[in-house]
């Protein structure tokens, strides 16, 4: 499925992005989606296929997954909400430190803790 990625409307700041398309809501059963973002050469992401993503606590100190106000966001991802996964930028380009898209992923083998996120993005049914 081509998705226009104009229907995904992210605030800056946020790491959830709005779907205001129906049909694309219809599809990804949810009205908001988390979003997170690749950085080239990042060591938490591993390519595929499949892509898989591993962070703990050793290797990220800050836990940035637990971060406070990161409820929606980690909710979202519990509940099976797909994830909308943008490239990196630098922070202080005009959209943050978000770029541009790379695609709308089902979230797979979740594991949401205080101490670990990982899983693997798969294509959407």
């Amino acid at each position: 499925m081509k998705i226009d990625f104009s229907h995904l409307k992210q605030e800056r700041g946020r790491w959830i992005a709005a779907v205001t398309s129906p049909s694309l809501r219809r599809k990804f059963g949810a009205d908001t989606v988390p979003v997170l973002r690749r950085l080239r050469g990042d060591d938490q992401w591993t390519s595929g296929p499949p892509m898989r993503f591993h962070a703990d606590a050793e290797s990220r100190p800050d836990r940035w997954w637990m971060k406070a106000g990161q409820d929606e966001w980690r909710r979202l991802l519990r509940a099976g909400a797909p994830v909308y996964l943008r490239w990196s930028v630098a922070d202080d380009s005009p959209t943050g430190s978000v770029g541009a898209p790379i695609g709308v992923f089902a979230v797979q083998g979740l594991v949401l803790t205080d101490d670990e996120l990982s899983f693997t993005l798969g294509l959407l049914p």
